[in-house]
């Protein structure tokens, strides 16, 4: 079974009939994951990802979006590697720690680019829905505990004890309601609002402008009237 294949046949429940579409993007973002260029421009060093491994860019990247949680990573692993064998018993391919090593050899940008190009190729295939002519676009965050490292500690605070010992960030994403798509995400310290870090969505000029709005507070459904192309025109913006 083939990467792309092991994905989309996750997809197909939930995006039904655009299922083909799904299938469509899946292949188009396997083969950028093998190309030379994409590998080069988001490896750590220059040496990353020379020789031949099991956990290639496109079989890591695979693994890491299909993660769920109330399982051992090992075991993940290990369902992972039988489901690609096309087999029916489980197959240690892969430790944890060799998933450990080669996460580190790939830059967090490998996983923000794939994800502009799941949208862009998206919205060109598929659109989206208006109501009354509007966009409607929802904007919302949550917390999420990371590790307690010096440079998680530096990058997102102290976490809600003030001491380190439960280091937490804050993430924030802008959802097409429409089409279920997250257009965009952002993760910043745990003692930002929402707003600050919404308004850093530098991918879509309009709804920056929109969020940093007085009127939007923490939930709130957000309306452009626009193109699928390119956000601009009036903003409303009503609460929950």
């Amino acid at each position: 079974m083939s990467v792309a294949t092991h994905i989309n046949s996750t997809s197909v429940s939930y995006y039904g009939k655009n299922n083909k579409i799904c299938a469509k993007i899946l292949d188009n973002i396997c083969q950028l994951l093998r190309s030379a260029e994409f590998v080069a421009a988001h490896r750590v060093n220059s040496c990353d990802f020379t020789r031949k491994r099991c956990l290639s860019p496109d079989v890591l990247v695979a693994f890491l979006l299909q993660m769920v949680g109330g399982r051992s990573l090992q075991v993940g692993l290990d369902q992972f590697f039988c489901a690609l064998g096309g087999g029916t018993a489980l197959l240690r391919v892969v430790t944890k720690s060799a998933l450990s090593q080669a996460r580190k050899k790939l830059k967090p940008s490998a996983l923000a680019e794939l994800g502009a190009r799941w949208v862009r190729e998206w919205l060109a295939a598929a659109g989206e829905a208006r109501w009354h002519g509007w966009r409607v676009l929802a904007v919302d965050g949550s917390c999420v505990r990371v590790p307690r490292w010096r440079e998680t500690q530096d990058s997102y605070g102290l976490g809600p004890n003030g001491d380190g010992s439960v280091v937490m960030a804050r993430v924030v994403g802008l959802l097409g309601v429409a089409s279920g798509q997250l257009l965009h995400a952002e993760i910043g310290a745990y003692v930002t609002a929402i707003g600050v870090i919404a308004a850093s969505f530098a991918s879509f000029p309009l709804a920056r402008q929109m969020l940093k709005k007085p009127s939007l507070t923490h939930r709130g459904v957000t309306c452009a009237k626009s193109t699928t192309s390119q956000l601009q025109g009036e903003t409303l913006t009503r609460h929950n």
